[in-house]
């Protein structure tokens, strides 16, 4: 189990173990709508990054 650690910007504490847990629910279908935007697998990975990344960041 992870244990809650500091961020290193804010000192807040995070939960990796939660924002892993969110991260699996959602990646499919991060991904796929990303595919059907772009059509192409490399940009709609690069995008799914970002969406998770930006998500990470606000939670």
């Amino acid at each position: 189990m992870h244990k809650p650690k500091p961020d290193p910007v804010t000192n807040d504490m995070i939960d990796v173990s939660q924002f892993e847990t969110f991260m699996k629910a959602y990646q499919n279908m991060v991904f796929t709508t990303a595919m059907r935007l772009v059509a192409n697998p490399a940009e709609a990975e690069d995008i799914s990054q970002e969406v998770f990344l930006k998500a990470y960041e606000r939670y």
